[in-house]
């Protein structure tokens, strides 16, 4: 549920193809909140919801054949540790996004038209080789 509403009410996602960009048009962004928190949010749900698919199947398993085994032991540390990474598997990307600079240099020399929109667009590309 919350995986749902992220994507339909905060965010709201517009894809831009063929280059991997987009931006968000949802309630965070109406309340400005910087589209890397958003993200980063949207990444971060998506990896706790798959976690959460995989405690209830270790819930089924753990109820019907693995009550009074070793896996007792280690079902409470692995849960711990899956949820600890599903929050912190996406921080090295959330922390290593440059600074756009040169967006105050355009919007000194180039007068806006009201036919364009500008908003925050991120862009997703592989690094150089």
């Amino acid at each position: 549920m919350v995986q749902d509403w992220s994507l339909t009410i905060l965010i709201v996602p517009i894809l831009n193809f063929p280059s991997m960009s987009g931006y968000g048009m949802g309630l965070l962004t109406w309340l400005n909140v910087p589209q890397i928190y958003q993200n980063y949010l949207l990444m971060t749900m998506s990896f706790v919801m798959c976690v959460a698919i995989v405690h209830i199947f270790e819930n089924r398993f753990y109820q019907l054949f693995a009550l009074q085994t070793i896996w007792s032991k280690f079902r409470i540390p692995f849960i711990i540790i899956n949820y600890t990474l599903s929050f912190s598997i996406n921080m090295p990307i959330a922390l290593a996004v440059p600074q756009d600079q040169k967006t105050e240099l355009v919007n000194v020399f180039l007068v806006s038209s009201h036919d364009y929109s500008i908003r925050p667009i991120i862009v997703f590309r592989g690094f150089p080789t």
